[in-house]
This record gives C-alpha cells, structure tokens and sequence, in this order.
C-alpha cells in the first residue's frame, strides 16, 4: 500500500491540485485534510504526526505513506520507490528562507517527510535528512 496525506493548516487548492497530480502520475492514492479546527500550533503539528503514525500502524512491511504539508510543492515529480530505495524514511527539511514567518517556531520542518514501515520497530529506522543549500 502507498499513500499520500496532504495536511493544511487551511486548505489551498494551487498546493493541493500539485500534490494531486503527482499521485495521478504515479497512481498513488491520496487524501487530504485541514487542520483549521484545532486550536494550538503545537496541537496541529501533533496532529499530523498522529495521522502518519495511525497510517503506518495499518501498513505492510515495505509499505510507505507521504506526508505532505501546505509548504511542499512538487516541481520534478520522482516515484517513491526511486526516491525511497535503500532507506526507511526520509525528511526534507525546507531552507529557513522557504518555510518564511508565517510558519512560526512551532515548524520546524516544512514539506515532504516520507516513511515506510512499522514504527514499532525503531531499529528499522535510519533517517535522512534532505536541505537545500543555503542561498546564501
């Protein structure tokens, strides 16, 4: 089972039609959900980890799910296996000027985190974390 989630804070159609497209291309699965109703940043940010949590209780080994946030666009579209292959997650942290103010302090990471497996199993987890170079 593959699965992209896409998380909005309020919903934006231009983000939400470019992750929906990258599924359509690769023929993944997709839902979305906006996370307006719940109060307290921190709150919200809990809430999108314990969406992906809840998804890879119920995977398959080898399975995957794609989180995706409202600051994730998705310009050069490469499958999930290609970019999975040889890993059991991968974050992408986005550079501090793409994530800007709006974020605040409570977002640390901005954009893609994708994982694959059980996560009663942290052995299996090796993590990698992707950053743009700094502009700078």
């Amino acid at each position: 089972m593959a699965l992209c989630i896409s998380v909005f804070e309020r919903l934006d159609l231009q983000v939400l039609r470019n992750h929906q497209h990258y599924c359509t291309l690769f023929g993944y699965p997709h839902r979305w959900v906006e996370t307006a109703h719940i109060a307290h940043p921190m709150l919200r940010q809990a809430y999108r980890y314990h969406l992906l949590l809840q998804e890879l209780r119920q995977a398959a080994d080898n399975d995957w799910v794609l989180l995706l946030d409202c600051n994730a666009v998705i310009v050069h579209p490469l499958a999930m296996e290609t970019l999975l292959a040889g890993r059991d997650a991968l974050l992408v942290k986005a550079p501090p000027a793409a994530v800007g103010r709006t974020a605040g302090r409570h977002e640390q990471y901005a954009g893609v985190a994708q994982y694959r497996g059980k996560p009663q199993d942290p052995a299996r987890h090796r993590f990698y974390l992707a950053q743009s170079p700094d502009p700078g």
